[in-house]
């Protein structure tokens, strides 16, 4: 995706979340800092969250890419309402969740 931008944490959102859940402190002792992408368009992100339930991450990279070849970036409503269901089928996305389109 264009401008990406990571999930920016430090030192006191660490502490918070260690002291609010022990299992989660040891966990996050273990793994260190994760570098999560952020997706600053919120419409972008909803149609993330839809086209990715229950899918890999390589399936929804796929799909996500195939969309903004097409139909540009950042997506807007106006990008998915004018789509039937058959074209979002063409990147991808199975047939119940285009029917939400």
């Amino acid at each position: 995706m264009k401008d990406e931008a990571f999930f920016v944490y430090g030192k006191k959102e660490i502490s918070y979340l260690k002291a609010k859940d022990k299992r989660l402190g040891k966990v996050i002792d273990k793994v260190v800092h994760i570098e999560r992408e952020a997706i600053p368009d919120l419409f972008s992100v909803l149609v993330h969250s839809i086209v990715g339930q229950q899918i890999s991450t390589k399936d929804l990279s796929t799909i996500l890419q195939r969309m903004t070849n097409e139909l540009g970036f950042p997506l807007t409503p106006t990008h998915i309402a004018g789509l039937d269901k058959e074209t979002l089928q063409t990147f991808g996305i199975a047939f119940k969740k285009a029917e939400y389109g």
